[in-house]
């Protein structure tokens, strides 16, 4: 059995989307905090008591997530 390295076989998948190859960051890619930042205790107890009570998920957050989720995409 042949062991190959990892960037020795280049498959049809590692060419073939361009954002991959551009070397540029999605633009809609989202800036992630820093791991030091404080944390919204509040915030979080809000959204648990929410989720706890069926009220968190609601059709415009799920239609708005979908929405952005096609632009990110490239389906819009």
């Amino acid at each position: 059995m042949i062991k190959h390295g990892p960037s020795i076989i280049s498959g049809p998948v590692s060419r073939t989307k361009k954002q991959w190859n551009s070397g540029k960051k999605n633009k809609n890619a989202r800036k992630r905090r820093p791991s030091d930042a404080p944390i919204r205790q509040e915030l979080v107890d809000r959204i648990r008591k929410e989720i706890a009570q069926g009220k968190y998920d609601t059709d415009e957050k799920l239609q708005k997530a979908l929405e952005r989720l096609m632009e990110e995409n490239g389906l819009v």
